[in-house]
């Protein structure tokens, strides 16, 4: 079980960072908004 959550990373792996990426910029957005 636990090498198919490895195997998994290693696929999704540019799309994880992708969305990682988007909440990032969000998260900044919206820290900037309460400025």
């Amino acid at each position: 079980e636990g090498d198919e959550d490895g195997e998994g990373t290693e696929v999704y792996g540019s799309d994880i960072k992708k969305i990682k990426e988007q909440r990032i910029k969000e998260l900044a957005a919206l820290l900037n908004q309460k400025k």
